[in-house]
């Protein structure tokens, strides 16, 4: 079943969070099968990136999933939640020994290589 996409940006930030940046034009499709969730982002400058978890909870348009592991580009444990609210999305990832090349700004065509253990953090997205 699908839940929808969600649109908005994300920050991402290494740890201990001495470099940041952003992932703007960002899309987030949820599919939600039995208890498994496959969580799709996409956004600029090329990230495309797919994650799998458990949903927790799910009723009245409410789902709560956790994230468990991300199955492309790369297999990965990665960690955190996504959280669904009728017509909004919060998304939180955590994604250890890894690089994204991101923006330097939301609206710079500048962009900076993260690497490291990485925190995607993705608020108030809203349905397509």
């Amino acid at each position: 079943m699908e839940v929808g996409t969600f649109e908005g940006s994300m920050i991402v930030a290494d740890d201990p969070q001495t470099l940041s940046g952003y992932i703007t034009g960002l899309k987030v499709a949820i599919s939600v099968k039995g208890g498994e969730a496959t969580i799709k982002v996409t956004g600029q400058p090329n990230f495309d990136r797919t994650f799998t978890g458990n949903v927790a909870s799910a009723q009245s348009g409410v789902y709560d999933i956790n994230i468990s592991k991300q199955s492309l580009p790369a297999q990965k444990i990665a960690g955190t939640r996504l959280i669904v609210s009728n017509n909004k999305a919060t998304i939180t990832l955590d994604v250890a020994n890894d690089e994204v090349t991101v923006k330097s700004a939301p609206n710079s065509p500048t962009t900076i290589l993260i690497t490291g253990k990485l925190q995607f953090i993705g608020t108030d997205l809203l349905k397509q």
